[in-house]
């Protein structure tokens, strides 16, 4: 009777490690979700990066410009230099590969692009009972680091304007943060031309027609036809005047 238990359990104890070994190992997933990696926005146009800001001088050291509305990857490193007022760079990716150090004063870490679509009032807090006299104009070029509810905490352009703006005032495509830089600078450069002159060479020059922008530009075109009748009642009206 003992010699079948001692058999009985031989058998259950080779049974069990049977099925352990028949048991399929753990494959690697093939479809995880590759991480994230944090981004900067450029505010500042034009902000240099260096193979080492510690070596301005040397040539080779500047690699690019960052343009402003600029997404950049941003890496782990971070650098001090104490001869120039402990100013910070970071290390960042641009779109074509390059790496190199951008100043932080330049960049708004862990951020994400963002065009004003109309004149918007600026809040203190994510609350609107705490909106300032502060104002962010159309076109103006934001990075978005965080929302909350119906508002977004923003940074603009030089860091002249911090705040929260409603989220619906932010456009984000690529088409459309391409236009309100396009346009922003025209509007700049040709300040002295006539509002006809700048939007007709937004109009020529932007890749994007379809953008949100160039709609609201193609609305406030005024007819060449107005324009001549405009004109000529003005003159009426200053011979006019100049005879009485």
């Amino acid at each position: 009777m003992l010699r079948l238990k001692h058999l009985f359990l031989l058998m259950s104890l080779s049974a069990i490690l049977l099925s352990c070994q028949k048991q399929p190992k753990p494959q690697p997933e093939t479809n995880a979700i590759p991480a994230i990696k944090p981004t900067s926005v450029c505010i500042l146009d034009g902000t240099a990066l260096w193979k080492n800001p510690l070596q301005k001088k040397e040539k080779g050291s500047w690699l690019s410009s960052i343009r402003l509305g600029e997404t950049v990857d941003l890496m782990e490193g971070t650098m001090v230099d104490s001869t120039d007022k402990n100013r910070e760079y970071c290390q960042v990716g641009l779109s074509d590969g390059k790496t190199g150090w951008a100043s932080s004063y330049g960049l708004v870490k862990n951020a994400s692009a963002g065009a004003v679509k109309e004149e918007t009032p600026v809040y203190q807090r994510p609350d609107l009972l705490t909106i300032t006299d502060k104002k962010f104009k159309m076109l103006a070029i934001v990075a978005v680091t965080q929302t909350k509810e119906d508002l977004c905490e923003v940074t603009g352009e030089a860091s002249s304007i911090k705040g929260w703006i409603r989220k619906d005032a932010i456009l984000t495509s690529k088409e459309d943060l391409t236009v309100a830089v396009l346009a922003s600078k025209i509007f700049k450069e040709d300040a002295k031309k006539t509002r006809n002159e700048q939007l007709n060479k937004i109009i020529a020059a932007s890749p994007y027609p379809d953008s949100y922008f160039m709609e609201k530009f193609r609305l406030e075109l005024v007819p060449e036809a107005d324009l001549k009748e405009g004109e000529e009642t003005s003159g009426a009206d200053s011979t006019d005047q100049g005879g009485n």
